[in-house]
């Protein structure tokens, strides 16, 4: 087990193979809540952050919105503009209001509709895979299955799928130095997203089409006040940037790490053939042990304490 004096979260080898489960043991086990002191040279970790590392303190910060905002973004960097309109930069009524319309869309008619479509993709990626010499398993079939998922729900049309799943990816991946992309452009690949999903949600308003992005352009639900409210059109796109970066992004990590796992345990593998009524089990197991966000980050309103230990306000939490 790692030593908590060694520990440093801003290694970006410690997540190379994986999370990294037994440091996190040792932070349960020694500092549930733990200073991680400044790593100059990196943004994220420039300055001092806690990290939560137990369930009941995660869950009592993660309700508690009062005293830890989720108004400066999910990552330890600092926001990118235009990114306080998603929903993982809200608080309160705002993202109450930003949950109730993007639910709307999703009716238990859309709902099925999306299984059917999630089961014949999985059944026609997986074929294509097998008639393929050598196969990326994470770009050919990881990636493939939410962004054609995530495509559906918008309605992206065919023709443009290959584009916008190529900048979503170099978007998601330009901040790995081994990638061609360099990290400087994500800023503006995350804005090129937001205007593709601008145009597309605009021609959804002005031609609906069958689908849950042409019900979410006009949607309508009571506020607190009781009045009827729509989507605003910079809610939508800011909607799809997170829609087709973070969605596509954990779900590809969940699917990859999965087989990693069942490939490093060949018991439980063999014991999934043997009984495919595991597969719900199995899919809560594997979100749960690859952890495809390793974390969220609060900001602190106000000072506070939590588990015994004072966390002033401003401070930056990891849960």
């Amino acid at each position: 087990m790692p030593k908590l004096e060694d520990i440093d979260l801003s290694r970006i080898d410690l997540f190379r193979q994986g999370f990294p489960h037994p440091v996190f043991e040792t932070l349960r086990d020694e500092a549930p809540v733990w200073w991680h002191p400044p790593r100059p040279g990196i943004e994220a970790t420039e300055e001092g952050f806690w990290v939560l590392s137990r369930h009941a303190d995660i869950q009592a910060a993660d309700r508690d919105t009062e005293t830890f905002s989720a108004e400066h973004g999910p990552t330890l960097t600092t926001a990118m503009p235009g990114s306080t309109v998603m929903l993982t930069h809200m608080d309160g009524p705002r993202h109450l209001r930003l949950r109730k319309l993007i639910s709307s869309g999703f009716t238990p008619r859309m709902t099925k509709r999306l299984e059917d479509q999630a089961r014949g993709w999985a059944v026609r990626i997986i074929e294509e895979a097998l008639e393929r010499e050598t196969v990326n398993f994470v770009q050919d079939v990881a990636y493939q299955l939410p962004m054609h998922m995530i495509a559906d729900i918008v309605g992206i049309p065919a023709e443009d799928r290959g584009y916008i799943f190529n900048v979503v990816n170099d978007m998601l991946m330009c901040s790995n130095p081994d990638h061609p992309v360099p990290a400087a452009k994500g800023q503006e690949l995350m804005t090129e997203i937001f205007a593709y999903g601008a145009s597309l949600s605009k021609a959804k308003r002005a031609k609906p089409a069958d689908d849950i992005w042409s019900l979410l352009a006009v949607a309508e639900v009571e506020n607190e006040d009781g009045q009827l409210c729509r989507l605003q059109p910079v809610e939508l796109d800011g909607f799809f940037v997170l829609l087709t970066a973070a969605g596509s992004e954990t779900t590809r990590s969940a699917i990859a790490g999965g087989l990693q796992a069942l490939l490093e345990r060949p018991d439980q593998l063999a014991a999934l053939r043997a009984n495919p009524g595991l597969m719900k089990t199995a899919t809560d197991e594997i979100l749960r042990w690859t952890s495809p966000v390793s974390y969220f980050r609060r900001t602190v309103k106000r000072d506070t304490e939590l588990a015994g230990v004072k966390i002033a306000e401003g401070d930056r939490v990891s849960l």
